[in-house]
């Protein structure tokens, strides 16, 4: 979850990120990116898709990249399950990184926000970074709490390459019943 303060108002809001992802034409599904941004439509903030990582999470998957390869270099395994994780991260991290490579090429409009599809956005340069108040000229500032994640055996919600959505998701209640997501998670404080 997301936290956000204005430091000039009392303006405060939440905001869940829900599982989303982007179906390719021939079945490939690209997880979509998103961000929190000021919506000049919605005139809050409010989730919206980010077409680029932002340079830290490359660093960060560069890194994790090397060292699960230094590691398969040196087999220094106690146990052969530790080198099927590690192989499995580089082969699945290859087939994310094509699919998102195909995904970007076929994608032609700018991002735009998830509630009302307007692409006048304020994106700020990093998934953690802070951004103006649209409403008072304020600095929103914006700190998170990590907890939990997708739920487990949820299903995201689904969109074209170009963002239309398609299906709604769920996630799973039980052993056996579906609950749909909803489309966007953002409480007032």
């Amino acid at each position: 979850m997301f936290h956000f303060r204005c430091n000039q108002c009392s303006f405060t809001l939440n905001i869940n990120y829900i599982p989303r992802e982007y179906v390719l034409p021939d079945g490939r599904r690209v997880a979509m990116m998103q961000r929190h941004v000021w919506c000049d439509r919605c005139a809050t903030i409010t989730p919206a898709e980010a077409l680029d990582e932002d340079d830290a999470a490359k660093e960060a998957n560069a890194m994790l990249l090397n060292l699960h390869r230094r590691e398969l270099r040196e087999n220094t395994f106690k146990h052969s399950w530790e080198r099927d994780l590690r192989e499995k991260w580089i082969r699945e991290s290859a087939e994310r990184d094509s699919a998102r490579e195909d995904w970007r090429a076929m994608r032609k409009g700018p991002p735009a926000c998830l509630k009302c599809r307007s692409t006048a956005i304020s994106l700020p340069e990093a998934s953690w970074a802070d951004l103006v108040h649209g409403g008072c000229g304020g600095t929103m500032v914006c700190t998170a709490t990590i907890a939990g994640g997708a739920q487990l055996r949820s299903r995201p919600h689904e969109y074209t390459p170009e963002g239309k959505l398609i299906a709604l998701g769920a996630r799973a209640v039980g052993t056996v019943h579906e609950r749909p997501f909803e489309l966007w998670s953002i409480d007032p404080v």
